[in-house]
């Protein structure tokens, strides 16, 4: 039972991911639903270390369960990023490199690296800052620590 925990939480950012297409962006349970979308983040990599229950198919499940919680950051959050083309463009070199490196591993499962964790961390944070005033900086910032990490895997 114990070690379902990690890929447990997975599950359920997977389904605060899907919540999060539903509810109002101006919400309290929206950002309630994006706040544990990061909790769980954090804690299903830490616990499946700790717990010693790592396994490939609990990467690869924590992998999709990201993307799907971008996704629906970027499909519902996107159209309110204050954002200079620059940055939108970073992103979206961020986003060919990873894929590109995905392919060449052949594994959906992308590494936790330090900077890999960072950059997560960094994006939960300034997402909600750059929808609600213009975060060029603070999101450049993030956007060459995010494209940093990916060349590196």
């Amino acid at each position: 039972m114990i070690r379902q925990i990690p890929n447990g939480l997975t599950g359920l950012r997977l389904i605060f991911s899907a919540a999060l297409m539903f509810l109002p962006v101006e919400s309290r349970l929206f950002w309630i639903c994006y706040g544990l979308c990061g909790l769980s983040d954090m804690l299903d990599g830490f616990l499946a270390r700790r717990l010693g229950v790592e396994t490939h198919f609990g990467a690869v499940f924590d992998s999709c369960a990201d993307g799907a919680f971008g996704a629906a950051c970027l499909l519902r959050l996107g159209p309110r990023l204050h954002l200079a083309g620059p940055v939108w463009g970073m992103i979206a070199l961020t986003a060919a490199v990873k894929l590109l490196a995905a392919l060449r591993r052949r594994s959906l499962a992308f590494p936790h690296t330090a900077a890999n964790r960072m950059t997560g961390l960094a994006l939960f944070f300034v997402m909600p800052i750059c929808c609600f005033r213009a975060g060029n900086a603070a999101a450049a910032l993030t956007c060459g620590l995010a494209l940093s990490a990916a060349l590196t895997e």
